[in-house]
């Protein structure tokens, strides 16, 4: 039963990931993101952290040095965002799974203390019938 509840757990986290899509961009709205791919005209594609756009060159931080590249060399740019559908059905699928987990601990037959008879050992004792 352990091990099914540490690999449940280990299971949403790593799903945590799934939670995020990668989407198109254009140069109007890539501003808003913490990071950015672009697709230059030789297919090379860089990431970007910080990206900003001043005029018309998309300016940002290419594996720690700042970068300048113009709107004409953008083939394309994608982000990655939270996708709130894929957010929604983990969280329903993880409650889900906690609470199967939950009935399965508590249904699973847990320690009964084991029943003694205390008049066999004290017939005396307030509540116990005498025998005959």
């Amino acid at each position: 039963m352990r091990i099914a509840i540490c690999s449940a757990v280990a299971i949403m986290i790593l799903s945590v990931a799934g939670c995020k899509s990668m989407r198109p961009s254009n140069l109007t709205t890539v501003g808003t993101a913490h990071r950015a791919w672009v697709t230059l005209p030789d297919r090379k594609v860089v990431l970007i952290n910080g990206p900003k756009v001043i005029n018309d060159t998309l300016v940002g931080y290419v594996e720690g040095k700042y970068e300048e590249i113009p709107a004409s060399d953008v083939k394309q740019i994608r982000v990655k965002e939270w996708n709130r559908g894929k957010t929604a059905l983990l969280g329903i699928l993880g409650l889900a799974a906690l609470g199967g987990a939950t009935y399965a601990i508590t249904s699973s037959g847990g320690y009964t203390p084991p029943q003694i008879d205390f008049c066999m050992n004290d017939p005396g004792r307030p509540g116990c019938q005498p025998t005959q």
